[in-house]
């Protein structure tokens, strides 16, 4: 990510993801509790960049797939 001002790059921002994700993901698992509902998750990234989520409640790990 990059800070633009004035048509001219200020810095760039490397973003991290959290470790924690609150309130944004509906567990896939339908035998989860969670799984009408948005969850708490875990983060993770594996050996191929890809980013894999684990639900705080099935503890079920999932790939996240950007779109």
């Amino acid at each position: 990510m990059s800070e633009i001002k004035d048509f001219k790059v200020l810095k760039k921002i490397n973003l991290t993801l959290p470790h924690d994700i609150n309130g944004i993901i509906v567990c896939p698992n339908e035998r989860c509790v969670s799984h009408y509902c948005v969850s708490k998750f875990k983060s993770d990234i594996n050996r191929k960049n890809q980013i894999l989520v684990k639900c705080h409640y099935c503890e079920k790990q999932f790939m996240l797939n950007a779109k």
